[in-house]
C-alpha cells in the first residue's frame, strides 16, 4: 500500500527533523496518475521535504477504503518517526484531484489514536498537521456527479431541485 520515496535528508544540528509529506495522486478513484506522484516527490526532496507516495486503493474499492488507507499511512509515519528521522508533529498530506479530495477528507475525518488498541500503530493520531490540496474535488454538485459515482459506487438520480445559488 505504501511506496516509500524518501531522500537522504537528515536532521541537522539546530534545525530538527525534516517534515514528511504523504502524496496522494489523482485518478478519479479509478487509477493513480503517475505524473502526480514521483515527479512531485522528487521536487519536494529538492527543497528538503521528505515524501512518501501513497498507493491508496482505488476501484473496485470504494469509500471509505481509501480513507482508511491514508489514515493508516499517517499513523505509520508517526509510529516510525524516530526510525525514519522525521518530526512526528510535522506530517502533512498533499493531494491532486481525487487525491486532493482524499487529503481534505482525512483532514476533517481524523482521530487522535486509540490508546487501548493492541496495535501500537493504531495508538498514533491520523490527523495531518498540514494539508495541501491541488485542484481537489471537494464539491459534489451537478458537474461532479460522475466522480461521486466513482467514489461511492452508487448510482445518482437526476434531481430537478433548484440551485441554492442562482
Amino acid at each position: 500500500m505504501l511506496t516509500a520515496q524518501t531522500s537522504n535528508y537528515s536532521c541537522s544540528k539546530g534545525i530538527g527533523c525534516i517534515p514528511r509529506s504523504l502524496l496522494h495522486r489523482g485518478g478519479a478513484y479509478s487509477f493513480r496518475a503517475e505524473h502526480e506522484a514521483y515527479p512531485v516527490a522528487f521536487w519536494l526532496n529538492s527543497i528538503g521535504i521528505s515524501a512518501i507516495v501513497l498507493n491508496y486503493r482505488v476501484a473496485p474499492y470504494r469509500h471509505p477504503v481509501p480513507l482508511g488507507d491514508i489514515q493508516r499511512a499517517i499513523r505509520l509515519v508517526r509510529y516510525h518517526a524516530a526510525e525514519w528521522n522525521i518530526d512526528p508533529k510535522r506530517v502533512g498530506v498533499l493531494g491532486f484531484s481525487a487525491g486532493g479530495h482524499l487529503a481534505s477528507t482525512v483532514g476533517t475525518h481524523f482521530d487522535f489514536g486509540n490508546e487501548f488498541s493492541e496495535d501500537p500503530i493504531e495508538r498514533c493520531s491520523c490527523r495531518p498537521d498540514v494539508m495541501v490540496l491541488c485542484y481537489p474535488v471537494i464539491t459534489m454538485g451537478e458537474h461532479t456527479r460522475r466522480k461521486q459515482n466513482k467514489l461511492t459506487g452508487e448510482k445518482t438520480k437526476r434531481r430537478n431541485s433548484p440551485s441554492i445559488i442562482q
